[in-house]
């Protein structure tokens, strides 16, 4: 994200927040705001991503003059990818960290989990990456907001893309929580609607986040009758499936593969010449875009 987005980001959320507090006791305070993202395990770059760009937006706006003439002061806690962890990190930061408004949630599965609690906490939630439909939809409530895209939408692009291919038996590989299943089901009712004749096959695979074998699951695929497969594994689970997926001899098959967050910048970092020609590769934010 651009460091003029996340300073947008930031004065909105904290606006409703702070609102009414000028001229009081508290003008002269810092603002305070609760980032909450994965800073440990193999999808700890996510986490890091943001820190840098929301620093950089918060020193830009505090050489500026702050918001509401109020310096702004950002406290991170670790979610580990983990619901019940990141409920427990965003209590502390509200209860005992004082914070304003929190941001953050990288996993779908904690944010489902995050936002039913956020009336309870009666503080303004922005998601910024969680991809799951649910956030701003059944779950919703009117302490939550996002400001990214949804799998839905992702997965509606994929399909338009897979209808043009010539994949008739479609399978998935994809982490074992909501962004793994969700991305599969909307992505198979899409394509069926636009070409009805597609097969979405049964056999199905959702290996758990964080797992270190994937050979299991591509030799799963390799040895069926699919013929494009949608891949929605992220992070630094996807560097690692990749490359065992090399050794398999995988990418030799005659497979569409379509990898819905394959273009992150972390994975092509990572990877470098290993990352195989002739796929389908996307992202949630490009990197080259200004």
């Amino acid at each position: 994200m651009k460091t003029s987005s996340i300073k947008k980001l930031l004065v909105a959320m904290t606006a409703t927040a702070t609102l009414g507090t000028a001229g009081t006791s508290y003008a002269e305070e810092p603002i305070r705001l609760g980032g909450l993202y994965i800073l440990s395990g193999s999808a700890a770059t996510y986490g890091e991503f943001a820190q840098k760009g929301i620093n950089l937006a918060v020193d830009e706006i505090n050489s500026s003059g702050g918001i509401l003439g109020r310096q702004v002061e950002m406290v991170y806690e670790d979610t580990q990818g983990k619901a019940s962890v990141a409920i427990q990190a965003a209590r502390k930061l509200v209860y005992s960290e004082g914070v304003d408004a929190l941001v953050g949630l990288d996993s779908s599965g904690v944010a489902q989990g995050m936002v039913p609690t956020m009336p309870e906490l009666q503080k303004p939630l922005i998601i910024t990456h969680a991809a799951t439909p649910d956030v701003t939809g059944k779950l919703c409530n009117s302490f939550t907001y996002r400001i990214s895209v949804n799998v839905a939408q992702n997965m509606k692009a994929a399909a338009l893309v897979a209808a043009e291919t010539d994949a008739t038996n479609w399978t998935t590989i994809g982490p074992d929580y909501a962004f793994g299943h969700q991305s599969w089901e909307f992505f198979g009712n899409y394509l069926k609607e636009i070409n009805p004749d597609v097969n979405l096959m049964s056999e199905t695979n959702f290996p758990r986040f964080g797992a270190e074998d994937f050979t299991p699951f591509i030799d799963r695929v390799m040895d069926s009758d699919a013929e494009g497969v949608l891949i929605s594994v992220w992070g630094g689970d996807l560097v690692n499936f990749v490359r065992q997926a090399n050794t398999r001899g995988f990418f030799e098959e005659d497979l569409e593969v379509m990898f819905t967050v394959g273009a992150a910048t972390e994975v092509l970092t990572a990877l470098g010449e290993e990352m195989p020609e002739g796929v389908h590769l996307s992202t949630r934010y490009w990197y080259e875009a200004y």
